[in-house]
């Protein structure tokens, strides 16, 4: 299969699934960047509503579930 390998140099960067590997440095894609801000905004919304407390967000960031 052509195309399936190549070799690029490290300056312009290799893709790996969200990221971007260049030599001294991994920098999140801008999509995941993006997707976190709007996490953040959508826990904030709901700490100012009342409807969740500081250690539940936490919690959820975390990955922990509380049953």
């Amino acid at each position: 299969m052509p195309g399936k390998s190549k070799i690029v140099s490290l300056h312009k960067g290799i893709n790996l699934p969200g990221f971007r590997v260049f030599y001294n440095y991994k920098p999140l894609k801008k999509s995941n960047i993006r997707l976190v801000q709007n996490r953040i905004s959508y826990f904030i919304d709901l700490y100012r509503d009342g409807i969740i407390t500081k250690e539940e967000i936490l919690m959820r960031i975390d990955g922990c579930r509380e049953d």
